[in-house]
Parts: C-alpha cells; sequence; structure tokens
C-alpha cells in the first residue's frame, strides 16, 4: 500500500467535509440550531441510543449467519467485539464502510489457519449487498409512496440508481447460478461465496437486515418526534436511504459534511427548516459518534485479553 498516496486521499476528503461543513454553516441560523439542541431531551436521546445498540447487535447477528456460512468458527461474542471495533475505525477511516477492512482483519486472524482473506472479504461483502437491498427497497417503497413530493429530478436519480444498481446485482447472481468463471480467481471465489449465500441463508439474512433498517427508520421518527418534526412517517422511507447511501459515499471523512447536506436537502423538500435539519443531522451524527467509542470499549478490552494471552 503507498501510505503517502492513501494519506493525501484522506487529507483530501477531509479538507472536502470540512468546506461543505463550513458552507452549511454559512447559510443557516447557528442561534436557532443552538435553542433547539437545548431541548433535546437526554432520556430521549438515551432511548435511541438503545434502540441503536440493539440494531447493531442485531447487524453482527447477520454478520455471523454468513461468516459462519461461509466457514468461520467466531462464537457470536467475537463477532459482536468485532463489529462494534469496526464501528469505532469507523469515526476516522475515509468513509463509513472504512471499518470493514478492520473487522475483515480480525475475522480472518481468528481462523487464518484454516481460511484464506478472501474469505473474510466475502463475509463482508454479502453483508454489505445484503444491507445496500434492503436500503434500495426502501428508498423505491418511500419514491412511490412521495413521488408527487419529490422533485422530476430527484425522482429520476432515485429511480435510475435503484434501477442500475438492482440490475447490476441481478447479474452477478445470475452469473453466479450459471457458474460462469472468469480468469481472475478472486471473483469466481466471490461468485461462488454469492451462490452459497443466496442458496442456503438468504431468507434469515434479509430478515434481520430488513429489522435492522427498520429499527433505523423508527430511531429517525424518533429523533422527528424530539424535534418536533410535523412529516409524515413514510417520509422516513425516503429520508433515511437516501442519506445512508449518499453518506457512505467515499468522498469526505466518514460522511462529514455530505451526511449533514444530504439531512438537509431532503427534509427541505419536506418543508423543514435548515436550521432544525442540521439539529437533526447533529442529532443522528452523535449517536453514531457516542456509539463508535462504545466500540472502543471492546477494543480496550480486546487488547487486554491479547497482553494476557501473550
Amino acid at each position: 500500500m503507498n501510505f503517502t498516496k492513501y494519506g493525501k486521499s484522506v487529507y483530501g476528503k477531509c479538507c472536502l467535509g470540512l468546506i461543505i461543513l463550513a458552507f452549511i454553516l454559512s447559510k443557516i441560523d447557528l442561534q436557532s440550531s443552538k435553542t433547539i439542541l437545548s431541548q433535546i431531551g437526554i432520556y430521549n436521546f438515551l432511548a435511541v441510543l438503545c434502540i441503536y445498540l440493539i440494531g447493531q447487535t442485531i447487524s453482527s447477528c447477520k454478520w455471523s449467519l454468513i461468516s459462519a456460512h461461509i466457514g468461520f468458527t467466531c462464537t457470536f461474542s467475537e463477532y459482536l467485539r468485532f463489529y462494534f471495533q469496526g464501528i469505532f475505525y469507523n469515526l476516522f477511516l475515509p468513509t463509513g464502510v472504512g471499518g470493514d477492512v478492520i473487522k475483515g482483519y480480525f475475522l480472518y486472524k481468528h481462523d487464518k489457519l484454516r481460511l484464506k482473506p478472501d474469505y473474510a472479504a466475502c463475509s463482508l461483502l454479502s453483508d454489505r449487498v445484503s444491507g445496500v437491498l434492503v436500503l434500495l427497497m426502501l428508498l423505491l417503497i418511500g419514491n412511490i409512496l412521495h413521488f408527487k413530493q419529490l422533485p422530476v429530478l430527484i425522482n429520476w436519480i432515485l429511480i435510475s440508481g435503484i434501477v442500475i444498481i438492482s440490475g447490476f446485482v441481478i447479474l452477478i447472481v445470475y452469473i453466479s447460478y450459471k457458474r460462469i468463471l472468469f480468469k481472475n480467481k478472486l471473483i469466481n471465489r466471490i461468485l461462488f461465496f454469492i451462490r452459497l449465500y443466496f442458496d442456503k441463508a438468504v431468507l434469515k439474512i434479509f430478515t434481520l437486515s430488513i429489522l435492522f433498517h427498520l429499527m433505523l427508520i423508527a430511531i429517525h421518527i424518533i429523533i422527528g418526534w424530539d424535534l418536533n418534526l410535523k412529516i409524515s412517517w413514510s417520509y422516513y422511507l425516503v429520508l433515511y436511504p437516501a442519506t445512508a447511501i449518499l453518506s457512505s459515499l467515499p468522498v469526505s471523512l466518514n460522511g462529514i459534511g455530505i451526511r449533514e447536506w444530504a439531512y438537509i436537502f431532503f427534509l427541505g423538500m419536506a418543508g423543514i427548516n435548515s436550521s432544525v435539519a442540521f439539529v437533526f443531522a447533529l442529532y443522528w451524527g452523535f449517536l453514531m459518534l457516542t456509539t463508535g467509542l462504545i466500540g472502543s470499549v471492546f477494543l480496550l478490552n480486546w487488547n487486554k485479553n491479547e497482553a494476557s494471552a501473550s
């Protein structure tokens, strides 16, 4: 790995995110946002934090099913620890999926005498694919329900994106079932695991993925109640998937700037003031930050166990 090039990439993404954030701050009423923030109750935040932690536990359970199906032998507590460690590292890596590298490393390290690194990569890829498909499904439902409310251009962008990504996934699944071989061994390995994944474990995995994302939508609804937003619950089927997908794009450090802009943009289309929408983004961002810091506890505990074992 070229660390100099990687460092420049991280620096560039960090600068871009901060520039976008600075632009947003220059356009909103900070005093109004500060007043709204002061009215948020600590008990409401603790409630959504508990829901979020339960949701992340469910998501780690989904990942454990995928990994066990591929051949890994970790206990659920180990999967949970790896998962929360990945959430912690996501705070510092360029995208919302950067922590997957850390999760994959710990997963591979556990069974490195039996399995190759591409097994861990395939488990993470399958985990992400199931999540993206559910996000697209929810976004499509939200788009249909609010087709007239959203601008024509946004409707076409959303629908086109959903069709293109879904078509690509369907093509990959078709190729895996037809057992079409390529020269690249890693591609063949990925297609092999996709076939296994869809053959046996798909129903359980997608059920857990749907449950996880519905819990995150419920959190968004609760945040909306806490901020006294007057929007339909079904609009959150647009808000959450769209902002989640945009925030995961590898253009800023952990989605900073992009996430705030996305919430302001989509809540603005529902008639919500930008100052309120900015507070919504901060609320959600602080929730993820708190969860990441909780993940550091798992990391410290792991380091302590490693030291004791040594």
